[in-house]
């Protein structure tokens, strides 16, 4: 596991809330030869929104194009399911891949969240809006 997301994962530890909300949503891991490169999804926020999440392994670039079909179909997959008009998801402001990747997957950034990181970081919220729901 990257060293980022090992420390956002560390900080909520066994949060039963943390469990209840990723029960509600959906989810995917993307694994090879046994190993987890990555797993992400989206959870519902309210009616009609839902917050997309990733953790990627260290050597996840192996798989990388792989992972990133494999993420954008999980997600397209929620959005439909959960009839999502919205999701959102936020990525630290330095970590131009992760933002590349969610507008490869088709969302539009909307704005810095300042502070926002759970040790303060910057981060860019995205959205991707389905007119269609």
């Amino acid at each position: 596991m990257r060293t980022m997301d090992a420390d956002m994962f560390n900080m909520f530890g066994s949060d039963p809330e943390v469990f209840k909300i990723c029960e509600a949503g959906y989810g995917a891991t993307y694994t090879r030869d046994g190993k987890i490169y990555a797993c992400g999804g989206v959870y519902p926020v309210w009616k009609g929104v839902g917050q997309a999440w990733m953790i990627a392994s260290g050597d996840y670039k192996k798989y990388k194009l792989n992972i990133g079909r494999y993420m954008k179909m999980a997600i397209d997959t929620a959005q439909k399911h959960f009839q999502f008009k919205r999701v959102q998801g936020t990525v630290r402001a330095d970590h131009g891949e992760a933002a590349d990747f969610l507008e490869w997957a088709g969302f539009e950034r909307e704005g810095l969240l300042k502070c926002y990181g759970y040790n303060g970081q910057d981060h860019i919220m995205y959205a991707r809006i389905d007119n269609g729901i």
